[in-house]
């Protein structure tokens, strides 16, 4: 619909009010101030304004809110360092215990001196290692958010 002259916009503006209003209602909501600075420093450490982010946290808590984002928390690049390692041994050690299964299976009479039964234990002591890791890291990163 196309506005041509001045007298057609009151018009065309109390028309698109009425079907404004069946579709969409709006909440204001009171905070404390020392609350409102916590949500306006997360908003801002995510990049978008404090009311989207009020407008998330209802529509999460509500189970309703089909377009959340997935808040991937921040970490130290000692952290990804650190976790980038052990991942980085994790997989030399699959390769080698891989290698060596395929080899002994190919060949009569060799003799690995790698017990994959003991690396593999190790393996997954490794993976747990990374797991709590992991859950250390992020667990301090969103109390440092907050």
């Amino acid at each position: 619909m196309g506005i041509s002259t001045g007298e057609q916009r009151p018009e065309y503006m109390k028309t698109y009010q009425t079907k404004y209003a069946k579709k969409k209602r709006q909440v204001n909501i009171s905070l404390d101030l020392e609350d409102y600075k916590k949500l306006d420093q997360e908003a801002h450490s995510q990049d978008i304004k404090a009311s989207a982010l009020a407008k998330q946290y209802v529509l999460d808590g509500l189970g309703e809110n089909k377009r959340a984002v997935l808040q991937v928390p921040k970490i130290n690049q000692e952290t990804a360092q650190e976790l980038t390692r052990l991942m980085r041994t994790m997989a030399n050690n699959f390769n080698q215990v891989a290698y060596h299964m395929n080899l002994s299976s190919h060949l009569d009479g060799y003799d690995s001196t790698i017990n994959p039964e003991v690396a593999i234990g190790s393996m997954y002591q490794q993976l747990q290692d990374m797991e709590q890791k992991i859950k250390t890291t992020l667990t301090q990163q969103s109390t440092y958010d907050h």
